[in-house]
């Protein structure tokens, strides 16, 4: 069986209907927004060391999928991989009534 190779930002948005469709099925671009040290990408929908994949800095520009939430995190997608943010440190997005 052939290995399925990643998306990039570009083919997602074309698979979604684009980053700026008004269906909250689709991506949306965000920035993290966090004081110090990074907002991790995380393979599952909670805080542990070892479900760790990817570190965001302040300001860094990546996507969501507002509609697929758990808890406090929102499944994302930054530089080719895929997983879980904490809402809490998100510019640009409002979950549970608050703009974050």
């Amino acid at each position: 069986m052939a290995e399925m190779k990643k998306l990039d930002d570009l083919d997602l948005g074309k698979v979604s209907g684009g980053v700026n469709s008004a269906s909250d099925t689709s991506w949306k671009w965000v920035t993290a927004n966090v004081d110090k040290d990074y907002l991790a990408l995380r393979s599952a929908p909670a805080y542990d060391s070892r479900n760790e994949i990817s570190r965001l800095v302040s300001g860094t520009a990546f996507q969501i999928l507002p509609d697929k939430k758990d808890g406090d995190y929102v499944y994302a997608y930054f530089n080719g991989d895929e997983g879980w943010v904490n809402s809490k440190y998100i510019k640009g997005f409002t979950m549970h009534g608050e703009a974050y």
